[in-house]
């Protein structure tokens, strides 16, 4: 029998959540250990004991003893999963094609490094350098999380709204959902982006999300890591 891996989270930030879910999907074993902001040397991000799992100081962070591997980044994380625990292709592709499996690789990347990146910067800027000083970059970023949801939206309208690629839910979903899931919070209304709404929507009633999120919520909540401020921000340090 396997192992339980280890995912190292916290609750407010959407790239352990992603990898939460993933893990929901594959069916894979999975104990979560969440961690706390700031220097405290037992479970502060910035402390010594985190700074021996990973160099950069982030979350997530995956440990596998079935294997002895030790991940971060969550980009890297799914695709270790995808390879190691998902055969049947679960989280895709879902053909065999190399289109179908350039698809997967364009979306998540484009996750990762514009969709995740502009709504982190927009959310720095709107909680931790509030205006009047920063107009400029709360525009600018405010404007590139636009031109990706107008990307996303037009491309769920040629999916057919179900999933962001055709076919089924992919990792492509897990990846997105959990960065789209409360625009509300850096002040993005999605008014104008019914595909997105209703992907949303769609997204929140597949029970491999909701135990995603329920699995680091309950880890969250024990007393052992309780935390006066958790939960109030959902983007502090993603």
């Amino acid at each position: 029998m396997s192992k339980a891996l280890l995912l190292h989270a916290h609750s407010s930030s959407p790239n352990p959540i992603k990898v939460s879910i993933a893990l929901q999907y594959l069916q894979v074993p999975y104990d979560v250990q969440v961690w706390e902001f700031g220097n405290d040397p037992k479970n502060g991000i910035e402390g010594p004991a985190f700074s021996k799992l990973t160099p950069v100081g982030r979350l997530p962070v995956l440990e596998d003893p079935n294997t002895g591997v030790t991940i971060w980044e969550s980009g890297a994380i799914i695709s270790y999963l995808k390879r190691q625990y998902d055969p049947q292709k679960i989280l895709g592709p879902k053909d065999a094609s190399l289109q179908s499996a350039a698809d997967i690789e364009m979306w998540e990347l484009l996750l990762l490094t514009a969709i995740g990146p502009m709504t982190g910067q927009m959310a720095w800027f709107k909680f931790y350098e509030p205006p009047p000083t920063n107009e400029p970059a709360i525009a600018r970023y405010k404007g590139q999380v636009h031109r990706y949801y107008d990307v996303l939206e037009r491309q769920l309208a040629k999916s057919g709204g179900q999933s962001i690629l055709a076919g089924g839910i992919t990792s492509v979903d897990v990846h997105c959902e959990p960065w789209l899931q409360r625009p509300q919070f850096i002040g993005i209304s999605l008014e104008r982006y019914p595909n997105i709404r209703h992907w949303l929507k769609v997204m929140s009633e597949q029970k491999a999300f909701q135990d995603g999120y329920q699995k680091v919520k309950d880890a969250t909540q024990r007393p052992d890591r309780f935390s006066e401020d958790r939960g109030v921000n959902p983007w502090k340090e993603v």
